[in-house]
């Protein structure tokens, strides 16, 4: 238990301190660096010492240490290998939430910001002619007209 809070507690003080708080996610939220290595490939070491024939017991021992320890790399390495391709398909998918994520937190700040497309909701009469109701209704133009334009943007980009 003691190294475990060790571990979390110098988490908590790091750039990843958001992966153990309990506050949500966001999608601005910087996904760890993902640190790959190069994994040589499986080798005959010693091959010449395991062709061998051993001439004393203690030899052969020597030689069935060395040729279970080959077995040990090569199984450690094949294990490494399918770990880091699984770190790798994680992060991925890490990649695509993220997007997905930010397209609906952009969504959802756009729905606060129309109002469900009412100009002013309180309800309380205006005068039409009054400059701040111009700037208003103006704003709400330019701003229609931009979601407008963004959207056939985008359906011109699918489109090709």
């Amino acid at each position: 238990p003691a190294p475990l809070t060790d571990m979390f507690s110098h988490l908590a003080s790091t750039f990843a301190a958001h992966l153990i708080s309990s506050s949500s996610i966001k999608a601005s939220t910087p996904i760890p660096a993902l640190n790959t290595f190069m994994i040589s490939p499986a080798k005959k070491h010693h091959q010449e010492l395991l062709d061998s024939s051993p001439q004393t017991k203690h030899e052969k021992e020597l030689q069935d240490a060395l040729h279970e320890a080959t077995v040990h790399e090569a199984c450690y390495k094949s294990l490494l290998r399918g770990q880091q391709a699984a770190m790798i398909l994680q992060f991925g998918y890490c990649m695509r939430v993220k997007c997905q994520l930010a397209t609906r937190e952009e969504k959802e700040q756009l729905e606060k910001q129309k109002g469900k497309g009412k100009i002013v909701s309180d309800g309380l009469p205006r005068m039409l002619t009054d400059d701040a109701f111009v700037e208003i209704v103006a704003e709400h133009e330019r701003k229609q007209e931009a979601t407008e334009h963004s959207k056939e943007q985008r359906k011109t980009l699918r489109e090709q």
